[in-house]
């Protein structure tokens, strides 16, 4: 598969998810709890900051321009960021019957610390790795 499909099919996905999720934050938080409304969307944009920011320097670098990724990497690549997308949108499971917006910002701030960590590893393999012409 070539490295700047790859890049940017799994941009579209995080690109997806941060809207996902900013729109969860208009429909359910915006008219309940308005005070945490500024808060829950910074710490949304700022979970997504850190892959959005991975692709988007991988599929603007240089060395990006061409070359082909094997496909196991790019199914792990794949895999693994749906599960990162999953993992921090379940954070919404639960709202607001059995917690407030408080507890779903630190939620939301605790799983993508968490998830980020796997993420950013397999991201920054595949945004430097040299790959064959």
């Amino acid at each position: 598969m070539l490295r700047r499909t790859l890049l940017i099919a799994l941009l579209g996905l995080f690109l997806a998810s941060c809207v996902a999720n900013y729109l969860y934050l208009i429909i359910y938080v915006s008219p309940s709890s308005p005070d945490y409304t500024s808060l829950l969307g910074t710490e949304i944009v700022l979970s997504h900051g850190v892959p959005l920011g991975m692709l988007i320097g991988g599929t603007f670098a240089k060395r990006a321009a061409g070359g082909r990724i094997p496909m196991a990497l790019a199914v792990v690549a794949v895999v693994l960021s749906m599960a990162w997308i999953g993992f921090v949108s379940s954070a919404w499971v639960g709202y607001p019957d059995r917690y407030l917006a408080d507890a779903l910002l630190a939620k939301i701030n605790e799983q993508a610390k968490v998830a980020s960590i796997f993420i950013g590893g397999v991201l920054s393999y595949l945004c430097g790795v040299e790959v064959k012409e």
